[in-house]
């Protein structure tokens, strides 16, 4: 039994028992597919199901197996903390970029109303001198109280 999987040690004893994955599952209160996961080596039983496991299928919990389980089991738990932490550095980055998305579109916003106000003043004062009406000079009258 040194160097198998605990999933194909589960699974040899359960077929040295004569149990179906069903059979096994309903003895161990959990569901056909925790069973095949674990047959699978997709997850690994608690220390609880363990134990369990001892007693239905009469297996060996030696010390290889326990820190097996342990190992792995840490080795699972770093996966998802890796996994959970580049799904939140990829909520971050996303949430950034939604920000600079809104940031640049207030900025664009504000440019194109300065503009338009700009043109709107430029084209109501008609961009001409003021002293000047319709190209012809204003004169201007000074009236004095002196006699002359």
């Amino acid at each position: 039994m040194t160097n198998r999987s605990i999933g194909s040690k589960i699974k040899e004893a359960r077929q040295a028992e004569n149990l179906t994955q069903s059979q096994l599952a309903t003895r161990m209160g959990c569901s056909v597919k925790t069973i095949s996961r674990w047959e699978h080596d997709k997850f690994n039983p608690s220390h609880e199901e363990l134990v369990k496991l001892k007693t239905i299928l009469d297996i060996e919990l030696d010390n290889h197996t326990n820190s097996e389980t342990v190992e792995t089991s840490e080795n699972d738990i770093a996966s998802e903390i890796s996994k959970i932490t580049m799904a939140i550095e990829d909520m971050r980055l996303e949430t950034i970029r939604k920000a600079n998305v809104k940031l640049f579109a207030v900025v664009v916003g504000l440019i194109i109303i300065f503009a338009l106000v700009l043109i709107g003043l430029l084209l109501w004062t008609d961009w001409k001198n003021p002293n000047e009406v319709d190209d012809q000079p204003v004169v201007i009258y000074y009236y004095s109280n002196e006699a002359d």
